[in-house]
């Protein structure tokens, strides 16, 4: 008779994972049952989403490899099995943050919007005297699925923020003073983790609007008189 933990984890699959699951459980018996009743519905779901790979990553790298089987195609799951050992025997902190950058968000939309606690507040930020920026602001995230413009089995994101406009008088914020920017860069990432969307550790490559602005000589964009 099947473990309760296995029983549990099956009911708790989507259901077009549900026969994947039962398929792997036949092929593999004692190590999907051994690896759900350790790691629950994530293993199961790794092992039915990735058919004899998902048992690999799990076995080897544990919760993690079941974690990050659910971001990974097919040919990323090969690929992260051939390394497993090694990847394995890293630092806990090193592992992480190798596993951190592989993969996609699972269930991101094309367009996201999280709002702050305190909606007021973002506009008197933005247009106060002093303007300043906003400390918790609504964050927009464009995300399109379109190979065109991010790798394969990667992302590439467009964050947008209500900002005061650039400038140094009343009401304006100076985004080209030295480090301006990329710090409030560095704080919408901060925001984002704590909004469900951690991405901090899978970040490649990022630029600052007003770097933008004055690469490409955009009107609109802060960073221009």
């Amino acid at each position: 008779r099947a473990p309760r933990r296995w029983v549990t984890a099956l009911d708790e699959l989507p259901e077009a994972m549900v026969k994947p699951a039962l398929r792997a459980a036949a092929r593999e018996p004692e190590a999907v049952t051994r690896l759900v009743s350790v790691y629950g519905r994530e293993a199961l779901e790794a092992i039915a989403k990735h058919p004899g790979i998902g048992t690999r990553l799990v076995e080897k790298l544990g919760a993690e490899g079941a974690e990050v089987a659910g971001r990974l195609t097919t040919d990323q799951a090969m690929v992260l099995a051939r390394h497993a050992v090694d990847i394995a025997n890293l630092s806990p902190g090193r592992r992480a943050q190798v596993l951190g950058k592989i993969g996609r968000t699972p269930g991101l939309a094309h367009h996201n919007v999280l709002f702050p606690a305190d909606y007021d507040a973002e506009f008197d930020a933005v247009f106060g005297d002093p303007a300043l920026p906003v400390a918790d602001p609504t964050l927009y995230v464009s995300a399109p699925d379109d190979p065109a413009v991010r790798p394969d089995g990667c992302e590439a994101w467009f964050v947008l923020v209500n900002a005061p406009r650039h400038g140094t008088g009343r009401g304006a914020v100076d985004w080209r003073a030295p480090g301006q920017a990329e710090t409030y860069a560095d704080r919408l990432l901060d925001l984002l983790g704590q909004r469900g969307l951690a991405v901090r550790e899978r970040v490649r490559w990022s630029r600052a609007g007003a770097r933008c602005a004055r690469r490409s000589l955009l009107p609109g964009l802060p960073g221009l008189p």
